[in-house]
């Protein structure tokens, strides 16, 4: 798909073109495997927004996802989700996958 996109502009209505990007944000579910219940499924999609927002941040045409790290304390991480999502992240429970530009 990427690559598809880059290859724009695309004809739209009344002979008009229109360049796109792509910005992808995700991130699974259930959020941490040893305890699937911790993180709820309204939960993983704010984290998947705010991943696809990092995205849009990096430059567009960018991928990003948030994952829970292997050393993570579940109550802290549910406390830190709690208030917000960068919490989680400057607590270190949650990664930034490394954004990876999908077109150059």
């Amino acid at each position: 798909m990427p690559r598809s996109v880059r290859r724009g502009p695309f004809a739209i209505e009344n002979d008009a073109q229109v360049d796109a990007t792509v910005s992808i944000g995700f991130a699974a579910f259930p959020f941490v495997t040893s305890a699937p219940r911790a993180v709820s499924w309204g939960q993983v999609i704010a984290i998947a927004d705010r991943a696809l927002y990092m995205a849009k941040e990096a430059g567009r045409n960018a991928c990003v996802g948030l994952v829970a790290t292997s050393t993570l304390d579940v109550e802290r991480l549910c406390e830190e989700l709690g208030k917000s999502i960068d919490d989680a992240i400057r607590g270190g429970d949650v990664d930034a996958v490394r954004p990876v530009r999908v077109l150059s």
